[in-house]
Formats: structure tokens, C-alpha cells, sequence
């Protein structure tokens, strides 16, 4: 393989590992930061689990939900249930922040950022879904890394 293609997979694997990390712990910090934002009653109008196939056939879940609240007199819609939240091919963990939200339909708690309303969350603090995230993109990171320093891919 010529060498430039070569450094170009290499490149594009670290740039994702590099994401994939950084995207993970701006979803923890956001997340920890809900922990001292504003804290309302809201109204859930839908919600459930969605169930999809990727390209490969595989099986995967993203948990679905839209909730009204009011802020400081104005009313506002959500459809965050937590920050890192999407689809995943892991039901249990997508199931699992799923009923934590839901768990009071059609009732919600909503954590409200008083700076910014319209960014607002069903879940707050560390979840499962942040330490998968943190524990695939490592282990990604790390593979990533042996390959690079055995010198060939």
C-alpha cells in the first residue's frame, strides 16, 4: 500500500479516536454541569424506543421523547433525554436511561440551563451510556495506538 494512503487511514482512525474521546467527556462535563442548573416540572408528550437496523443488519436502539416545561414564564421544548445519548447497539443501556426518564410519564423533571433555557435534559450526573462511551473510545484509542507504533496496520 502506497505510503500516503497509508497515513491517510492512519490519520482518519486517530482523528476518530481523537473525536469519539473528546465528543465523550464534553457529554460528561455537560452532563455533571446539569447537576447545578435549574430544576422544573414539565409534561412529556412522547416517548419510546425506536428500533432500527444499521448497515451491517445489526440491531439498534435510540430512545425517543419530547417534554414542554416552562422557564421563567416561557414555555420551551425538549427532546434531550441525556447528553451522549443516541443510537446504540446495546438495548440494556439505552433501555436503561430510557425508564430512569420515562419513569414518571406522563410527569418529567426537566434540568434547565438558566443561561441558555432552550438546552435543557431528562438525565443529569454520570451515566452507564458516559462510561461506555469513555470505555470504548479508550480501548479504541489504545488499539489505534498499537498499531500505529508496530508500523504497519
Amino acid at each position: 500500500m502506497p505510503e500516503s494512503i497509508e497515513f491517510i487511514i492512519k490519520l482518519i482512525f486517530v482523528a476518530v479516536g481523537i473525536v469519539g474521546g473528546l465528543y465523550s467527556l464534553y457529554s460528561i462535563l455537560l452532563s455533571q454541569a446539569a447537576n447545578s442548573w435549574s430544576t422544573v416540572s414539565g409534561k412529556i408528550e412522547f416517548h419510546g424506543v425506536e428500533e432500527s437496523r444499521d448497515s451491517d443488519g445489526d440491531l439498534m436502539y435510540e430512545a425517543k421523547v419530547e417534554y414542554s416545561y416552562e422557564f421563567r414564564g416561557r414555555r420551551y421544548t425538549g427532546k434531550r433525554i441525556g447528553f451522549g445519548l443516541g443510537s446504540w447497539n446495546i438495548k440494556w443501556l439505552v433501555w436503561s436511561a430510557y425508564r430512569e426518564a420515562t419513569k414518571m410519564a406522563p410527569r418529567a423533571t426537566v434540568f434547565v440551563n438558566p443561561r441558555n433555557p432552550k438546552l435543557a435534559t431528562l438525565l443529569k450526573g454520570i451515566k452507564s451510556f458516559h462510561v461506555v462511551n469513555v470505555l470504548f473510545f479508550t480501548g479504541w484509542n489504545i488499539v489505534v495506538y498499537k498499531v500505529l507504533t508496530s508500523g504497519s496496520i
